[in-house]
């Protein structure tokens, strides 16, 4: 596949020229049921109409994050980049294995516009090292359920290296019965309204590295469900937000939760003695209604259930 480029059809780039037409017309030149790959050069380009990933597209720019410009594209009054799954396999009209690689996502909290998102995941796509800003929802929603009309499925969607900030809902926003093993690794979720990750999928997902920092409604959360076995490995959540919630059987692993989690959350810290479920994760935490406190030279201690440890029982309270 060689590249295609919006410029060569008239895009600007300039933050003031509108660029649905220069989009459209580049579209309109790939042929049906190919994929395509498309270069996006540094620039600020405004669209008014959302981007639909009707077929496999490999989209990458020049980078952005919160200190650089790089490539930017700024959504008025409505979503950002919507990935549709397609009525059915035969259909091509499905982004299905797109990627979207080194570009920003801008919402300019739509124009007072609710319930508008970055990315509109229903089909599973790779995102990486990206920067999403500014949306009324979500900075990027994966929905996905095979009882939908028609059917979808975003399994084994992927994010990674994206900074996701200043939305007013979650940083990530999971729901549906087929949203399940995907990866987030190396993400950070900064000032949203709502969590900073969200996982309400049905089987869960896992979640590596991970960041997050002032979020109104807390860290991580995953789904009070039987079946939801979300993993949080080695992630980090900064003190400035409420508590996360991560409920049995999903699980949290390693890593420093500085914001803690509510009291029915499931945590395992791996020590010298093996692996035992412990709570609280580190010394020094406050629980939310402040009824206790540990301070040094106090251990941890486990406070979620006996685990057994090399035919011996630890971490029972």
């Amino acid at each position: 596949m060689k590249w295609i480029n919006p410029c060569d059809f008239g895009a600007k780039g300039d933050w003031n020229t509108h660029d649905d037409d220069a989009w459209d017309a580049m579209m309109a030149t790939l042929p049906p049921w190919q994929p395509a790959r498309i270069y996006i050069p540094s620039g600020d380009y405004v669209f008014m109409r959302p981007w639909s990933l009707t077929r496999q597209l490999i989209v990458e720019g020049d980078g952005a994050s919160p200190q650089t410009r790089g490539t930017r594209l700024w959504f008025y009054g409505c979503d950002g980049i919507v990935v549709p799954f397609g009525a059915n396999n035969s259909d091509p009209n499905r982004g299905t294995f797109s990627q979207l690689k080194n570009i920003g996502l801008i919402g300019n909290q739509g124009m007072g516009i609710p319930r508008l998102t970055g990315i509109r995941m229903h089909a599973n796509i790779l995102v990486e090292n990206c920067f999403i800003e500014g949306w009324t929802s979500n900075g990027i929603t994966i929905a996905a359920d095979a009882n939908d009309t028609p059917p979808t499925s975003a399994s084994c969607w992927v994010i990674r290296d994206t900074w996701i900030q200043g939305n007013l809902g979650h940083g990530i926003g999971i729901a549906g019965g087929d949203a399940n093993v995907g990866m987030a690794d190396h993400v950070t979720c900064v000032a949203n309204q709502g969590f900073g990750i969200y996982d309400g999928s049905f089987l869960g997902n896992t979640y590596l590295a991970c960041h997050t920092e002032k979020n109104a409604l807390g860290p991580y959360y995953a789904a009070a469900a039987a079946n939801q076995r979300s993993l949080f490995l080695g992630c980090y959540s900064e003190q400035d937000q409420p508590p996360g919630y991560v409920r049995s059987p999903s699980l949290s692993v390693g890593g420093f939760m500085a914001a803690g989690f509510t009291r029915d959350s499931n945590l395992c810290n791996v020590d010298h003695n093996g692996v035992q479920t412990v709570w609280p994760p580190f010394v020094g935490f406050t629980w939310p209604n402040g009824d206790m406190t540990l301070e040094p030279p106090f251990p941890a201690r486990g406070l979620c259930g006996p685990v057994p440890v090399s035919g011996t029982t630890a971490g029972s309270a």
